[in-house]
């Protein structure tokens, strides 16, 4: 598994928008105590601008480090982390260069045995997302139009459209229309 879809596993819907840390506000980059020595208050102990938007479950956090071996995460693949992280926010020419030589086949072990425990020991404490997009082309032909939502246990929990590189957020699973509207002029 990537570390892409395993952070997708763990409830992150989209990898521009990556970790938010449990409410912790230090950086891997100003040496705070969200770096590769551990969290220091229950979350995910790596913080940065590419790191801010999504979160993983607490709850999910604290049973990976207990229950999978979760301290892998920060010994072996903290060289990903503070890489992606330190990346500037929505700058996926940066976090995709991140996965080159940082993604060791220890880290890469690491993450596929997270997601094998996950499953077992953390299952009822890691929410399931998955994010569902269906789209067509624009009448210029120039891009498409897709319309995501994203769900965790099987209910929606945001919904947004976009277009090309553009990302129009609902107000709620079932009040879309403004999205929907300020999508389709994009379209055009």
């Amino acid at each position: 598994m990537s570390v892409k879809a395993w952070l997708r596993e763990l409830g992150v819907t989209t990898v521009a928008g990556f970790i938010a840390c449990g409410g912790r506000t230090s950086s891997v980059a100003d040496g705070g105590t969200g770096g590769p020595n551990g969290p220091s208050s229950g979350g995910f102990p790596f913080t940065g601008p590419s790191c801010t938007s999504a979160q993983i479950d607490p709850g999910c956090w604290q049973c990976i480090v207990r229950d999978c071996d979760g301290a892998c995460v920060t010994r072996d693949c903290s060289a990903f982390f503070q890489c992606f992280c330190a990346c500037p926010a929505g700058d996926t020419q940066c976090e995709d260069g991140c996965n080159g030589g940082h993604v060791t086949s220890t880290c890469q072990a690491c993450l596929d045995g997270i997601n094998t425990c996950e499953s077992g020991p953390c299952k009822s404490s890691c929410p399931v997302t998955t994010t569902a997009c269906a789209g067509a082309d624009c009448a210029s032909g120039a891009s498409s139009i897709e319309m995501c939502t994203v769900s965790r246990n099987g209910a929606c929990t945001a919904a947004y459209y976009q277009v090309g590189s553009q990302q129009f957020t609902c107000n709620s699973c079932t009040d879309t229309s403004a999205c929907q509207m300020a999508a389709q002029m994009a379209c055009h």
